[in-house]
């Protein structure tokens, strides 16, 4: 576990003094990061809108801001590094629990492997450096992954309770994570076969009420906050707009630098992916006109913004499968990995390289390569723990969970770090039963040694 939270630890701080402090935050990252200074400052969960004033907001779930703002609770700890060093504690702190998971499920020797992957694999540590908050989530899942074992390996109310209360945090970090409700906690609860079914159903009432417990201050503030009915993200519309029209569709090119669509561009360049040319509220293109913003808080922009894209996918439901499925090869990295690997480059600001031997490595580049090369093993891992009779449900439920999330919005791999939890697991059970079945290998095919002319027995010489 030391050699496991030194090499994350020593990791992430590399990457911050050498690549990540010089990154002013963008996007997601200066949301969460302002937030967070509000949030300490006394204004609650707020942003600055364009005519600079200070409105509430709900546009994502409130654990990772409200973990950044201890930082601006400490007097002098002023400027981004701060944040991002201690999002990677957190990041550290996830390597560990991911080591754990590994170790109970099959050996040390998997904790090993499982903890020094979560520490090096740039999937992780991207997020680790880049304030946002798929950091936490990455530690929130790695906590669901430890009370869905507990859970299974003693069936009791307490227990499912507290992997509901797991889910509950992770839902606060990130919406999706609401999906292993149904996904797993219920799947694990109704398995168990030490009780009656009526129990078994009053304790997924009582995971549900412990859940619910967890969510509610956030749901109930959204409820009384906003105009229009919000629960745990009002964010949904603005992903439903920019994820459903030509482009992503692959029906059209995109707008190219004078606002026309470029001819020479493909059709299908963005297809399942995103793009800014779908946000009718700022461009007027492919037959539609730009359309003023709507008049209200964010929840009556999000309802508008929901209705726009609903209704450009009910009209084009012939390509729905074909998005679809780009949207679930683009997560899994396995449809265009190059073109993800680019993606990530220039949209999600991973561009950290690093130059050896006279030739830039790009570290995305590493991610994705390692990712694919990791799924053959990971699938061998889950292979070793249902020939151990050991459930593989919950590493089923965080890769449907991944699934889901791109089908509803839009193929990212920051969206998949939940799964990628789940596989580093598995890769550590894979490669400690590959080991441990070379060495059993190697001592059963091993000559007996005549010592005094007495020929050990085989459980001696095993030893």
């Amino acid at each position: 576990m030391l050699v496991v939270v030194a090499v994350a630890a020593a990791v992430r701080l590399v990457a911050i003094v050498a690549w990540a402090q010089h990154q002013e935050p963008a996007g997601d990252e200066a949301f969460y990061w302002r937030q967070a200074g509000y949030l300490a400052g006394g204004d609650g969960f707020v942003y600055r809108n364009n005519a600079g004033e200070l409105v509430r907001t709900a546009v994502h779930p409130p654990a990772y801001s409200a973990v950044l703002a201890l930082v601006d609770l400490v007097p002098g700890l002023d400027g981004h590094v701060w944040h991002r060093l201690l999002t990677a504690t957190i990041g550290t702190a996830a390597a560990a629990v991911i080591a754990v998971v590994a170790m109970r499920l099959a050996s040390w020797r998997a904790g090993l492997v499982a903890g020094l992957l979560a520490a090096v694999q740039p999937n992780l540590w991207f997020n680790d450096v880049k304030l946002t908050a798929e950091s936490l989530f990455a530690l929130a899942i790695g906590l669901v992954l430890v009370a869905s074992y507990d859970l299974v390996a003693r069936p009791t109310t307490r227990r499912a309770v507290v992997l509901a209360a797991a889910i509950g945090f992770a839902t606060l970090v990130r919406a999706e994570a609401l999906f292993l409700f149904v996904l797993l906690l219920v799947p694990l609860v109704l398995r168990a076969a030490d009780t009656s079914w009526r129990d078994r159903l009053v304790r997924v009432g009582w995971a549900a009420l412990a859940m619910g417990a967890v969510c509610a201050p956030w749901v109930l503030r959204n409820l009384v906050a906003f105009e229009r009915p919000a629960t745990l993200s009002s964010g949904s519309g603005f992903v439903i707009e920019i994820s459903n029209c030509d482009p992503t569709y692959g029906l059209s090119a995109p707008v190219g630098p004078g606002g026309a669509v470029d001819p020479a561009a493909p059709t299908d360049e963005y297809l399942g992916y995103w793009t800014v040319d779908c946000d009718r509220s700022s461009v007027s293109v492919y037959g539609e006109e730009a359309r003023p913003w709507p008049v209200g808080d964010e929840t009556v922009a999000e309802a508008e913004k929901r209705s726009i894209g609903l209704a450009y996918v009910r009209a084009h439901l012939d390509r729905l499968p074909i998005v679809l499925a780009a949207r679930v090869g683009r997560i899994w990295d396995v449809w265009r990995p190059q073109q993800g690997i680019d993606f990530n480059v220039f949209f999600e600001r991973r561009d950290a390289t690093t130059e050896v031997l006279g030739r830039v490595v790009r570290w995305q580049a590493v991610a994705t390569w390692l990712h694919l090369a990791s799924l053959p093993v990971a699938l061998a891992g889950g292979i070793v723990l249902w020939r151990r009779r050991i459930t593989v449900l919950p590493f089923v439920a965080l890769a449907l969970s991944a699934t889901l999330t791109a089908a509803v919005s839009f193929g990212i791999t920051r969206y998949r770090v939940g799964a990628d939890v789940g596989l580093i697991v598995l890769v550590g059970v894979a490669t400690a039963a590959a080991w441990e079945a070379l060495v059993r290998r190697r001592s059963t095919h091993a000559e007996p040694t005549e010592v005094s002319g007495v020929v050990p027995a085989s459980g001696e010489a095993g030893a």
